[in-house]
């Protein structure tokens, strides 16, 4: 019954039951019958506060998104004829569990998309509908309760190919005209000529629609009303006398440069390569999204952060293994084999916790499985924390010491640090032993991204 009302979501260890599924559907129902205005129904949506007010992009919203995408059909390279599709099932078992698969031969992996994608392949690959009615719903989120700083940003706008003049309106009017030094338009420039006069003119390849000025001059004029004075139309231009907050706005408006030829675009393949994963360990996700992650990486040529704690070692060496190995800790599976990973590129030490300082780090032991506590050598059904503020790192020269040693696998050495309030300030005298073989990365309260 779960399996047909909540597909796609799986909770093995510590996931609620049917009792508490149940209860909480009569609680919303309940609670339903008795909304009297808008105010008494939740914001479920994108996001959710964490300390500080930070804002989180969390809910159900980009949830519902997600899973949409992942019921989408999957496209793969190589098409299949003649034969059923029986790789579904192999495509969402982690490798440790296909080993133990039998009757299984090399004709069983040949459309399962495994293999890392080629550069044309890359170049070529189209984002799907799902993905863009995702990201669509995401910033209509945002631009409704925005939280971040991103949230608040934009493109400039492009009214190259707008014609009429609920088009100019809306295009130009994503810009708040408080707060902005300037505001960049691609298709249009704007000048002072005199005190109180603009003249506007229009670019690009319907330059010479001579329609459009007078479409953008009652754009302005539903705008601003009566703050527009007097306009003229003649050719591609359009001169406006402006008072009050007319005036500033078109005084405001600057030319944007125009788009460049996809021929002079760095190809996707070429962007892929420079990308890496956020550092989540097999705990905080199970080994199904784990090994997801670093596959999706992988198979772009970008690069996976295994986070503390491991990975299975039957991905070393295989297009599901990470290329960044996180040490955290002796005993969050760091071992010898560790270091002999074909795939191991880079290798992060990690004395603090980064994005939740004081808050991550912890795994409870009703998460600590067989398959967790196999992977980082631990044992199963017993808590792990992994001690502020530094792991088992208590001094720069223990952190010395420990990148001299790393190197040794002749990979590139990263330190992954905090300087936060409440956090220990040891970033200060981070050592660095060579610029071309290791660096260390200092943040306010969050890791610095790879660059």
């Amino acid at each position: 019954m779960l399996s047909r009302w909540f597909p796609n979501v799986k909770t093995p260890v510590g996931g609620v039951g049917f009792a508490t599924i149940a209860q909480a559907v009569a609680d919303w129902h309940k609670h339903a019958l008795n909304v009297q205005g808008e105010t008494d129904v939740p914001l479920l949506g994108l996001f959710k506060e964490r300390a500080d007010g930070a804002g989180h992009s969390f809910g159900t919203t980009a949830v519902r998104g997600f899973v949409d995408m992942t019921e989408e059909a999957i496209t793969l390279p190589v098409t299949q004829a003649g034969e059923a599709d029986l790789t579904d099932a192999l495509r969402l078992l982690p490798l440790h569990r296909l080993s133990d698969a039998h009757g299984l031969d090399d004709d069983a992996y040949r459309y399962s998309g495994f293999r890392a994608l080629t550069p044309n392949e890359i170049d070529a690959f189209d984002i799907t509908p799902g993905y863009r009615a995702f990201a669509r719903t995401v910033a209509d989120e945002r631009m409704h309760r925005p939280a971040a700083l991103r949230d608040v940003l934009a493109l400039p706008a492009d009214v190259t190919y707008v014609t009429a003049a609920d088009d100019f309106q809306r295009e130009m009017g994503r810009f708040a005209r408080y707060g902005n030094n300037s505001m960049l338009v691609r298709g249009l420039s704007a000048s002072r000529v005199g005190d109180n006069e603009y003249v506007l003119r229009l670019t690009g390849p319907l330059a010479d629609d001579h329609t459009r000025p007078e479409a953008l001059a009652q754009s302005l004029v539903a705008r601003f009303g009566d703050s527009i004075v007097a306009y003229r139309c003649y050719g591609d231009t359009l001169t406006v006398q402006a008072l009050g907050q007319a005036a500033d706005y078109l005084g405001q408006i600057r030319q944007a440069p125009q788009s460049l030829r996809l021929d002079r675009i760095q190809p996707a393949h070429e962007i892929t390569r420079t990308l890496a994963s956020g550092a989540m360990s097999h705990g905080a996700l199970n080994s199904n999204a784990h090994e997801a992650v670093a596959h999706g990486t992988n198979m772009v040529g970008g690069m996976s952060n295994c986070g503390e704690g491991g990975e299975h070692i039957s991905r070393y060496g295989t297009i599901r293994g990470s290329r960044i190995k996180q040490f955290a800790s002796g005993r969050f599976g760091v071992w010898a084999g560790y270091l002999a990973d074909p795939m191991l590129e880079e290798i992060e030490i990690k004395i603090a916790q980064g994005a939740k300082p004081g808050e991550g780090g912890q795994l409870p032991a009703k998460k600590v499985t067989v398959e967790i506590a196999a992977a980082r050598g631990a044992t199963p059904g017993v808590e792990l924390v992994s001690p502020p503020p530094h792991h088992d790192t208590y001094s720069i020269e223990d952190l010395a010491q420990l990148i001299h040693d790393a190197k040794a696998a002749r990979v590139r050495v990263i330190v992954k640090l905090v300087s936060s309030e409440a956090s220990a300030r040891s970033p200060s005298g981070s050592p660095r032993p060579g610029p071309t073989s290791s660096t260390s990365q200092v943040t306010p309260a969050a890791p610095v991204p790879r660059r």
